[in-house]
């Protein structure tokens, strides 16, 4: 688990705007990786079914 570092309160209205765009990036930054692997658990998983059809002739079930 990722370890929080404690963040001073702004100063200024400036100041917690640019602190809020970093935020926003940053979660861009997850989402991204988010979706880049729930793609590949979804091409596993087919993977997997096909696998599973070769191996016993029939669907793997999860």
């Amino acid at each position: 688990m990722a370890k929080h570092k404690k963040v001073r309160e702004p100063q200024s209205l400036e100041e917690a705007l640019v602190i809020i765009h970093k935020q926003e990036a940053i979660i861009a930054k997850q989402a991204a990786k988010f979706e880049e692997l729930e793609t590949k658990v979804l091409e596993l998983s087919e993977t997997i079914k096909l696998f599973g059809v070769r191996t016993y002739g029939k669907k793997v079930k999860f």
